[in-house]
């Protein structure tokens, strides 16, 4: 069964991570632990994770706080403790103040194409479903593997699920189905690869033989074997994994790295504007529109 919708009001505009002279970041905040502050020209702010950093900005961090922060002209991270005082310069972090700070080669510089929150979702609207009770689901557009990782909100009182994935010509490439909660299943190792390619994916909750949700997405199997095989853990590589996933298209990958920092950050509304940003370019539009919900 197929999930239509009616459209109730589109519009996209984002802004781009130039600082307010035009300027170009040349880092971002890592971890920030306790009192962390960034200064730039005359405003002090606290630093937050995800933070876009530019030349002559002054990063301090007071008694008992740290902060780990990539800095790209140098490819490196460096950490300072606490009592400590950094500026950035357009080719050197030059410390002012507290010990030395460690500083560790990085494997790549990723910053975001646009600061995280600071997307223009004023316009977006959302989409009224039409057909089975709908799911929100969390994979569709570009995903970097061939076996991808399919995700979704289990639906109340179900009892079995059913995934389905199809290519264009409609022909199922595999089934599953299983007895209980469940919200999510990756293609196995028995199952070919999908090859690069556009197709179709469908997920099914029943309360016996009732169906009570469904959806399908659109995915465009993309791949991209390093960054599918990544797996960072602490909250430094993870934001920088997600930064990755968008800057190369991957938003529903990129999405889920967010969401499951979001869980660590909890009360920071940028991750809520960046998800609604991140499903609706994905087409993934129950996702957007449960984020939206949930801001209001």
């Amino acid at each position: 069964m197929r999930v239509g919708y009616s459209l109730f009001a589109v519009f996209l505009v984002a802004a781009n991570a130039l600082g307010q002279d035009g300027a170009r970041p040349v880092g971002m905040v890592l971890m920030p632990l306790g009192d962390v502050t960034v200064t730039r020209g005359s405003a002090r702010q606290p630093a937050q994770l995800a933070d876009l950093l530019f030349a002559g900005d002054q990063i301090v961090t007071g008694a008992n706080s740290s902060v780990m922060f990539s800095f790209c002209p140098a490819n490196e991270k460096l950490s300072i403790a606490a009592g400590s005082a950094i500026t950035l310069e357009a080719a050197t972090a030059r410390q002012t103040r507290g010990a030395a700070a460690t500083r560790a080669a990085g494997a790549r510089c990723a910053l975001p194409q646009v600061a995280l929150g600071k997307r223009d979702i004023e316009h977006i609207g959302t989409m009224a479903a039409r057909g089975a009770p709908p799911i929100a689901i969390y994979i569709g557009g570009v995903v970097s593997s061939g076996r991808p990782l399919f995700t979704w909100r289990p639906v109340p009182n179900a009892t079995d699920y059913t995934v389905t994935v199809r290519n264009t010509a409609n022909r199922v490439l595999w089934n599953w189905q299983q007895a209980g909660e469940a919200r999510e299943v990756r293609m196995p190792a028995t199952e070919n690869e999908l090859p690069p390619g556009v197709y179709n994916w469908e997920v099914t909750a029943r309360a016996a033989t009732r169906i009570v949700g469904q959806q399908r997405a659109a995915f465009t199997v993309k791949p991209d074997a390093q960054l599918a095989s990544m797996q960072p853990q602490d909250l430094a590589s993870r934001i920088e994994y997600a930064v990755e996933l968008e800057n190369a298209g991957y938003l529903a990958e990129a999405a889920g790295v967010y969401r499951q920092l979001r869980t660590e950050v909890p009360g920071d509304s940028r991750f809520g504007s960046q998800l609604i940003w991140l499903y609706w370019n994905a087409g993934l539009i129950m996702a957007s529109n449960e984020e939206i919900a949930a801001a209001k």
